[in-house]
């Protein structure tokens, strides 16, 4: 649903299967430092950031909270959506800014049970589209398996050779089950779920499926695949780094693992299509953002317009050009030379 933009879960919301002793533990650790929310002077406020700590990161809902404490003093927050629509246009600051203060709006939306309307919609994915695209960095493929070589074998091991070679998401791998795989047709059942309107299947690699048969090993009469703990996971990353003593080493988690892997399938067989079904992407324009990583050298043709120029911004964007780079009130926007 569009208006869902919960994207970053919560430390161990997911994971209530694995031992809900252990997540539950876990998340009040995590989220200890911020339990001062929880008795804001603001009743409404209150409420908001107990029911978003269930669902987001505590910096999201950190965030969030600097948004709704400055929509209250300006008045907008109880007032209809035009009338946040208008007061964000006229804000003074840049695109970015300016899709936090939606998104966090949307979040307030959601937690009062409300369903936002077709042009807030349509505003909120305006913004977005406007907004600077950062290019990612990420290492190259054979720092990524030189991190990975560097752990002894264990499960972290086998979990982020996994991730590198199917493109799996950190909290998908991290809930797969042994009933997901399809070895008889070599693939990954994958369901349904926030960030994918359909369920899909994921092909399996010769190498994936040797990952899979080593991990066997360990979790062979478990339901799930991995039974290592978050933090294990992150620490183990970490010393293999360290171990590493090569450029862009720094750059290996579980993201940019996902991004090597789409980057080599575009590589291979240049179809965009194809590398947005392989990493269950709802929209294309999600998928286009990791073109770039496999482009050395390319020429663009640059336009720069005020701020104020909003269609002329449109009107660009339906043209093929991104965003890249908002400073001050001049948006710079490029597009590739054929």
């Amino acid at each position: 649903m569009p208006w869902d933009t919960g994207s970053n879960p919560a430390p161990g919301a997911n994971s209530t299967h694995r031992g809900a002793i252990g997540a539950i533990a876990s998340a009040i650790a995590e989220m200890r430092p911020y339990a001062r929310w929880t008795i804001e002077t603001d009743p409404e406020l209150a409420d908001y950031a107990r029911w978003a700590l269930r669902r987001y990161r505590p910096s999201t809902v950190e965030r969030d909270l600097r948004v709704l404490r400055r929509l209250k003093r300006e008045g907008i927050l109880d007032r209809e959506e035009a009338a946040f629509m208008r007061w964000v246009e006229a804000l003074q600051v840049t695109f970015q800014t300016k899709h936090v203060f939606a998104t966090s709006y949307l979040r307030w939306l959601r937690f009062r049970g409300i369903r936002p309307s077709p042009e807030l919609i349509g505003f909120y994915r305006d913004l977005d589209r406007m907004r600077e695209r950062r290019l990612a960095k990420i290492p190259s493929y054979e720092v990524a398996k030189a991190v990975i070589a560097s752990m002894r074998e264990c499960q972290s091991r086998n979990f982020y050779a996994l991730i590198l070679e199917t493109g799996l998401r950190f909290g998908e791998a991290y809930a797969l089950r042994w009933d997901q795989v399809d070895w008889e047709n070599r693939r990954l059942i994958m369901e349904k779920s926030e960030k994918r309107s359909e369920g899909s299947y994921l092909p399996l690699s010769d190498a994936a499926i040797q990952i899979l048969r080593d991990q066997q090993r360990y979790t062979a009469n478990q339901p799930f695949v991995f039974s290592v703990s978050r933090r294990n996971l992150v620490r183990t990353l970490a010393r293999a780094k360290a171990r590493v003593n090569l450029p862009g080493a720094e750059l290996v988690n579980a993201k940019n693992l996902r991004h090597l892997f789409a980057t080599r399938w575009y590589a291979m067989t240049r179809d965009l299509v194809l590398v947005q079904r392989l990493l269950r992407h709802r929209s294309l324009l999600t998928t286009q953002r990791y073109v770039h990583m496999i482009t050395t050298s390319r020429e663009f043709d640059v336009r720069v317009l005020d701020q104020s120029e909003v269609e002329a911004i449109k009107l660009l964007l339906s043209q093929g050009y991104d965003v890249a780079l908002q400073s001050g009130r001049r948006v710079y926007l490029r597009r590739a030379k054929i």
